[in-house]
């Protein structure tokens, strides 16, 4: 039985096609893309502040960050050929 009221089969007609479907009940199928390779994320915040007795003040900041992968892109996986088009080696030319 279907009870969930967002669903297309919830209704009180139901499509014939859609009975006659090995899992009438499963309306579609979706996908995310699959990422392929790995990456790695560094960072780091300083804050130095220097106050005087006679209002006088210092303040520095520093922000520092590195970002590392080697694949910048989802394996689209629409290459018939078996490639992965997704996945790239940088530091081979």
């Amino acid at each position: 039985m279907i009870t969930d009221p967002n669903s297309t089969l919830w209704s009180p007609q139901v499509q014939y096609p859609q009975l006659l479907l090995p899992y009438p009940q499963f309306t579609g199928v979706s996908t995310d893309a699959q990422m392929i390779g790995s990456s790695i994320y560094h960072g780091l915040q300083m804050l130095a502040e220097k106050r005087y007795s006679n209002g006088l003040q210092f303040l520095s900041t520093l922000t520092w960050s590195k970002s590392i992968d080697n694949s910048p892109q989802a394996d689209d996986n629409m290459t018939w050929l078996g490639s992965l088009s997704g996945l790239r080696e940088p530091l081979k030319p």
